[in-house]
């Protein structure tokens, strides 16, 4: 979204100075700090363990801003107004739609940003579903502000819309390496089945050799597939995931699979990790929201010998069209395809 055409929308929204409000999105961090100068109290909840960080430091000196650690608000009422910022997948919006109509006070109001090529719409129209009624207040340059109001507590969850989305499922998948029970929901890569990608990675077969006796490291481990498909070659496994509703499944996942020394917790890339490890494991991701990013995989190569030791080696799965031969073997060395299909390739370097 265009966050010029979202301040303007923002703007829109009647938001009194005694307000209580609730905002489903650290991303925008001007938004944010337009909401704090407005609100009595502004709480922030995210999926984005990065994005929270930064608006944490952003608005350090606020005592009107609450930089939540979590996705959601506890499901009480507590908020005049909730806001909603469209975001990647509709099942995760109906999560946050819900969570706001449990967050809401009687009375309390709905707002909902966006922009139609990211679904504003659906999003709008699933409100109106959960809510009794919505409507589109404002269009602009392709963005819609839309609202909707809680006029009673107690509705059910649209039978349409599947499971709860705010709760961990518990699925099995199928792998090359067996059978895998998993947690996970909607907000997370690949929730709903085996990645094609993770799946041509698991494939091979050296992996689980690279993993015996080793300290393994899974970066953005998504639900902790192949974290727990390695767990029990190694010695010591550490999961992480800059998604925090990734490291919810992932620390359910650990769970199911009997894992109990396993260490999963949020990180962007490296930025929390500590240690140094003989088998860093990635699926990196490629889309970061709805544009094409390459940024967290450049980091993964460049900063992987601060966090292998010698001999130490990163293996990744990428799209076979990506060009990373270059830089993996740029940071580490002896940089190679091991693997390679019309789709993907597993591409591993070793610290010198």
């Amino acid at each position: 979204m265009d966050e010029l055409f979202g301040r303007r929308l923002m703007a829109g929204i009647p938001v009194r100075a005694q307000d209580r409000v609730v905002l489903y999105s650290a991303q925008f961090r001007d938004m944010a700090r337009d909401l704090v100068l407005r609100a009595a109290s502004v709480q922030v909840h995210d999926s984005d363990y990065a994005a929270l960080t930064r608006l944490r430091q952003d608005l350090a000196a606020s005592s009107r801003a609450q930089i939540a650690g979590t996705v959601f608000p506890e499901a009480e009422p507590a908020f005049d107004k909730a806001l909603i910022i469209s975001p990647k997948g509709r099942d995760f919006a109906r999560a946050q739609i819900w969570s706001a109509y449990h967050s809401l006070l009687e009375g309390g109001e709905l707002y909902l940003i966006g922009a139609n090529d990211e679904g504003i719409k659906s999003i709008i129209a699933d409100a109106g579903t959960l809510f009794g009624r919505a409507r589109t207040l404002t269009y602009k340059q392709r963005h819609r502000l839309g609202a909707a109001q809680k006029f009673e507590a107690g509705a059910s969850f649209p039978a349409a819309w599947g499971d709860v989305p705010t709760r961990i499922q518990t699925r099995t998948l199928d792998t090359p390496l067996g059978s895998i029970p998993l947690g996970t929901m909607p907000g997370v890569f690949s929730w709903q089945a085996l990645d094609d990608g993770t799946a041509f990675l698991l494939s091979q077969a050296l992996l689980p050799g690279l993993a015996e006796g080793a300290d393994v490291l899974d970066v953005g481990c998504g639900t902790g597939v192949i974290g727990c498909a390695l767990g029990r070659q190694a010695r010591s496994l550490h999961l992480v995931d800059v998604n925090l509703l990734a490291v919810e499944c992932a620390r359910t996942s650990v769970q199911l699979n009997d894992l109990p020394d396993a260490r999963v917790y949020p990180s962007d890339v490296y930025s929390d990790v500590e240690g140094s490890f003989d088998l860093i494991v990635s699926n990196p991701p490629f889309h970061q929201g709805f544009d094409v990013s390459s940024e967290a995989v450049s980091r993964l190569m460049a900063q992987a010998p601060d966090h292998l030791r010698p001999g130490g080696r990163l293996l990744l799965v990428a799209n076979a069209f990506l060009p990373y031969e270059a830089a993996l073997e740029e940071h580490l060395g002896n940089a190679q395809v091991v693997a390679q299909n019309t789709r993907y390739k597993v591409l591993m370097g070793e610290k010198r």
